[in-house]
């Protein structure tokens, strides 16, 4: 029996082929060549974002502390609680990730003092003639950041005295233990600092142990000036409001730091992740049962500039691809339209006895339709799996399925669009003499199909 595609194909079976080929190719090309163009960019991305400072790769909000406690309680300060900075951070970083951005985890939030002269307790290894300097930190997270080594995070101290906790490098500059005593030159007057533990940074690189020098003390070089060392100590916890209490009058500074995940970033991901910074820099940041002061924080983030250095060169290399891609896929339509003329013109003595029975145009082009999309579509559908068999998601790009369309059109389209025109003009009735001898030309073509 006749194959039930026979009669769709008709002579023009070789041709067809030869088409579909072309269209699974070119299908393929659409989708894998901008998906790769996306993969490269995506790498150079991250080769980027590996390269930056985690201080970079952060939201700050910082503020004056009594600025800020004013907004919360005009008429008398308040100090605040750990618990209060922390809930405040938790709601900080659950309101950036509704917002689409890829935070990491260590968000923290932090009081520091200015740095001030001390008076007694450093060691000799702090010696350059002028005498060491320290600042008071406050950070309610400091037991997750920070692993104890001597010591406890809390302990008995004098009436009026801090309780503090050192890196394990600042204690060995400043040749500390459990036990030392220093005396910080503060606007109060003589403020004791007791330290009880020493701690050593679970992860060096986090934002919290490379800001205000909490993990390994400076060496500053004035002009002109006696260089000296300089460093910080961490308040114990439940030390946060001692510490508003004795610095908060004195350019006491409040900070929450959320730092960002860009491990795992993709090119595609870069310009949505660039807006919501830029917003979120421009707005009150959500600090939950904190937000009444929001209005007096400002919002940061460095890595807005480098991720528009990004975009800025993506959007000159995506030009270029996409000319390339436009050029790679119209020369591939150019080579369509001679393959459909080749079906059409092998299809010609059926579409003639067609169009002389009276077909119209629509019908002849309907026809000749069906039989190229028996060979196109499971073509176009072989080209697409295979490109997202190579690519994965990376193959669902717009200009990959603009590209994809336009293959699939042209293969589609080429034969009937073809077949019409040059069959637009009907041709004389025929005989029934040339349409027997028509049909036994279509018949004997079956043949050949068949054998």
């Amino acid at each position: 029996p006749r194959p039930a595609v026979g009669p769709l194909l008709g002579e023009a079976r070789g041709a067809l082929v030869a088409l579909a080929i072309l269209v699974g190719a070119l299908m393929f090309a659409a989708l894998a060549g901008p998906a790769q163009a996306l993969r490269a960019e995506t790498q150079a991305l991250r080769n980027t974002m590996a390269g930056l400072s985690p201080l970079v790769k952060q939201i700050t909000a910082a503020t004056d502390w009594e600025d800020f406690t004013q907004q919360l309680s005009p008429e008398s300060p308040e100090r605040l609680s750990g618990s209060d900075l922390t809930d405040a951070t938790a709601a900080l970083a659950r309101g950036y990730t509704a917002a689409g951005l890829p935070v990491g985890p260590g968000a923290w939030a932090g009081l520091a003092s200015p740095i001030y002269t001390l008076a007694s307790g450093a060691g000799p290894r702090t010696n350059t003639g002028a005498p060491a300097r320290l600042a008071v930190l406050a950070r309610p997270q400091l037991a997750s950041h920070g692993r104890l080594t001597a010591g406890s995070l809390t302990g008995s101290v004098p009436a009026g005295a801090i309780a503090c906790t050192v890196s394990t490098a600042t204690a060995a500059r400043y040749g500390l233990h459990p036990g030392s005593r220093l005396v910080l030159v503060a606007p109060p007057g003589p403020l004791t600092l007791a330290v009880t533990g020493i701690v050593a940074a679970r992860d060096p690189t986090s934002t919290f142990w490379q800001t205000d020098g909490g993990l390994t003390p400076l060496y500053n070089t004035p002009l002109n000036g006696i260089p000296y060392w300089s460093g910080s100590v961490f308040a114990d916890p439940g030390q946060e409001q001692l510490v508003q209490s004795v610095f908060g009058p004195s350019s006491l500074s409040l900070t929450w730091t959320v730092p960002l995940d860009t491990n795992r970033l993709t090119a595609s991901q870069a310009r949505p992740v660039y807006n919501t910074l830029h917003q979120v820099t421009q707005t009150f940041p959500p600090l939950g049962p904190l937000s009444g002061g929001a209005g007096v924080v400002s919002v940061s983030s460095p890595l807005t500039s480098n991720l528009g250095a990004f975009l800025a060169t993506q959007a000159e290399v995506d030009t270029a691809l996409a000319l390339l891609f436009v050029s790679l896929i119209v020369a591939g339509a150019a080579v369509i339209a001679v393959a459909a003329r080749m079906v059409a013109v092998r299809r010609e003595p059926e579409l003639t006895l067609l169009r002389a029975r009276g077909g119209s145009i629509a019908q002849l082009s309907a026809h000749l339709l069906r039989g190229t999309a028996v060979v196109v579509l499971p073509a176009a559908l072989l080209g697409a799996g295979l490109a997202f068999a190579a690519e994965s998601s990376d193959a669902s790009s717009v200009l990959g399925w603009s590209l994809a369309a336009l293959v699939l059109v042209a293969g589609l389209a080429g034969p009937p669009v073809i077949a019409a025109v040059r069959h637009r003009r009907p041709g004389p009735p025929a005989s029934a003499a040339q349409i027997t001898a028509a049909g036994e030309e279509i018949g004997r073509a079956s043949c050949r199909e068949r054998v």
